[in-house]
């Protein structure tokens, strides 16, 4: 079990809470956890988190939205109906994350 939990620990990055390096990771773009030493060998290990990276969330999206349209012209009325709910919601998810880029692009340049 301490195997396994040790991988999660590796492969599983937090973003850090607001008010403890939130701050930092808008403002910088990054933010740095604090340094661990692992006992055994005395290494000193610093993990890094990254502001995600907007453009790429969005053009995922849209690859995603055009894989639905199809779906909005199906002939069954309540599939048409969903499929076309999701591409509204969709396109509105993509807009909301173009706006929280440029919110933060503006906050690092502010500061």
């Amino acid at each position: 079990m301490i195997k396994l939990e040790q991988l999660l620990k590796e492969v599983y990055v937090e973003m850090p809470p607001q008010g403890d390096g939130g701050e930092e990771l808008i403002q910088k773009g990054f933010a740095m956890s604090k340094p661990e030493v692992d006992p055994e060998t005395g290494k000193i290990t610093t993990s890094v988190t990254y502001l995600p990276k907007f453009k790429e969330m969005r053009v995922d999206l849209i690859k995603k939205r055009n894989e639905l349209k199809p779906f909005k012209f199906s002939a069954n009325d309540d599939i048409a109906k969903v499929a076309a709910e999701a591409d509204k919601t969709i396109g509105k998810l993509s807009q909301l994350i173009f706006a929280l880029d440029k919110m933060i692009e503006l906050q690092q340049k502010g500061k």
